[in-house]
């Protein structure tokens, strides 16, 4: 099951939500889950890393579905996962059972919490916590966003697994966050750009320089990657990367093109263009 958007644009909003609700933590991870014996990704491709199906390619395991996590980053885990060598040090964080449709969300949870198949190092069970009302939702939510979480994961406790997208009005599983990812082609690239002209101190006492083309000079790493989304169109993604990911990119931009890259942006405020967009990583062919 894929979780709904609250689609401010639409006119949809938190309020909205039918309490009480059952919340997780938003985890930004690949997408796994475990089918006749083999890990699977999202788009119901096997995970390519055998370390990871050697530890969860196993039948006792059908039914779960999580978040395979390694490190801090999506790109860590896209690094670690998508990549068949390697003994990456991961996590597989389960908040759901897609093979039981005659329970309901909270006697999934029962059943994950209460399986004694699941006692593995790697697994660890999202038990969720009970929100009365929007003002414990936000609470909860800035409670995950403060441990490094992207927001919250909200149920109904009654709710079935649906096999697809959830809709904000079922509110079988809606996503609660300030940032919405997304993700765009890579259809060129910026270079970063040295300002030399000369600095000046302004009326207010600081520093300033002209933005004169003239004496902008080039300092060979990517500046922003120029990215075409269907609803969004052209626009440039030049925050989130480190200078060794900036350098990477710059150098192998004829590899890059046509490429799928995830980002984030505030929803809020959002428009004709995404606002503030953020670079996350690079969307693997497989995990599409």
């Amino acid at each position: 099951m894929l979780a709904a958007s609250i689609r401010t644009e639409k006119g949809e909003s938190l309020e909205q939500l039918i309490f009480p609700l059952l919340a997780t933590p938003k985890i930004d991870g690949i997408r796994c889950l475990v089918i006749d014996g083999v890990a699977m990704s999202r788009s119901l491709k096997p995970i390519p890393n055998r370390f990871i199906q050697s530890m969860l390619g196993h039948r006792e395991f059908d039914g779960l579905d999580g978040e395979l996590i390694v490190g801090n980053t999506f790109q860590d885990a896209t690094s670690g996962i998508m990549s068949e060598d390697g003994q990456p040090d991961f996590r597989f964080t389960v908040f759901d059972l897609w093979n039981r449709p005659e329970l309901t969300y909270a006697d999934r949870c029962k059943a994950l919490v209460n399986s004694n198949d699941l006692s593995h190092d790697r697994i660890q069970i999202l038990d969720p916590v009970e929100c009365r009302d929007v003002l414990e939702l936000g609470d909860y939510t800035e409670q995950f966003l403060a441990a490094g979480y992207e927001g919250a994961m909200v149920r109904r406790a009654f709710s079935p697994y649906k096999h697809g997208r959830a809709t904000f009005r079922e509110g079988y599983l809606t996503k609660v966050k300030p940032f919405v990812d997304d993700e765009a082609v890579v259809v060129g690239f910026e270079e970063q750009m040295h300002n030399a002209n000369e600095a000046k101190t302004n009326a207010l006492g600081r520093t300033e320089r002209s933005s004169h083309k003239g004496n902008l000079v080039g300092k060979d790493t990517l500046g922003a990657l120029i990215v075409e989304h269907p609803k969004f169109g052209r626009f440039n993604i030049g925050t989130g990367f480190t200078d060794a990911v900036r350098v990477g990119v710059w150098l192998s931009r004829p590899g890059l093109l046509g490429r799928v890259v995830k980002f984030k942006y505030q929803a809020i405020g959002t428009k004709d263009k995404p606002r503030i967009p953020v670079y996350l990583g690079w969307r693997d062919p497989r995990d599409t």
